[in-house]
């Protein structure tokens, strides 16, 4: 986790591949932000009550539970309107479609889809937006 500053913005990254969770908390190191990093939707759970991130950048397909059974339940949560919300998945981008419209229904701000393999350049515009 990188922390410099309480002015900073928070950004939370759940993906199960830790390659990838490293590479988003790579590429936000120029852009200020403070990042935690989990790898499954239960300590994502834990983490986001008290870290209240800005940005959440959410895998879809993970094993166990997964980024729709995890945006269902952050649907519920207070201040999900103050988090901003980039999709990843590897998988079919329409699989990613349906996904935008649930969330969207449920109240929550998604920013941008991004499909793996991401290229650094389109994750630092999603981040910066």
């Amino acid at each position: 986790m990188q922390k410099k500053d309480a002015a900073m913005k928070r950004l939370l990254v759940v993906d199960d591949e830790v390659e990838f969770a490293n590479f988003v908390e790579a590429a936000s190191s120029t852009l200020d932000f403070e990042v935690v990093l989990c790898h499954d939707c239960k300590s994502a759970r834990k983490k986001i009550r008290d870290f209240k991130p800005d940005i959440l950048v959410l895998d879809i397909v993970m094993p166990g539970e997964d980024g729709i059974e995890f945006l269902q339940w952050f649907s519920s949560e207070d201040g999900k309107e103050n988090t901003k919300v980039i999709l990843v998945t590897g998988f079919n981008p329409h699989y990613m479609e349906m996904v935008e419209k649930l969330s969207s229904l449920s109240g929550i701000d998604i920013v941008t889809t991004l499909q793996k393999p991401v290229h650094l350049s389109d994750l630092r515009k999603a981040l910066s937006a």
